[in-house]
């Protein structure tokens, strides 16, 4: 018995396995993401509705800025990371320009 269809190969299970890794990695660096902006603006709505001095308030704001920003950078590496490795699974023309290069991006371009 003989079949026209490619067998199933270890690079397509693996290639596979990479594609479902990388979907949880990327859900939980964005979920991780998420929480920092989430928390970041009700940190600053409750400044905002506090009372005291807009001197204090203004500087805890530059506290809060730089704490978000303390806990964004290691993420958006681990962002950048990731569309790295997704990249290098896609085929040639995809990572290097095609229909899956950034969609929304160039959307919102101005």
């Amino acid at each position: 018995m003989t079949t026209d269809a490619a067998p199933f190969t270890t690079t397509d299970f693996d290639t596979s396995t990479d594609f479902d890794a990388l979907t949880g990695d990327l859900q939980g660096a964005l979920a991780a993401l998420a929480d920092v902006e989430f928390g970041f603006q009700i940190a600053c709505e409750r400044l905002d509705a506090s009372s005291g001095a807009e001197t204090d308030k203004t500087r805890c704001r530059t506290d809060l800025e730089a704490e978000r920003a303390r806990c964004r950078e290691p993420l958006l590496r681990r962002l950048d990371e990731l569309d790295r490795r997704v990249r290098s699974l896609l085929p040639l023309n995809a990572a290097s320009g095609g229909v899956f290069d950034r969609p929304f991006a160039r959307s919102f371009a101005g």
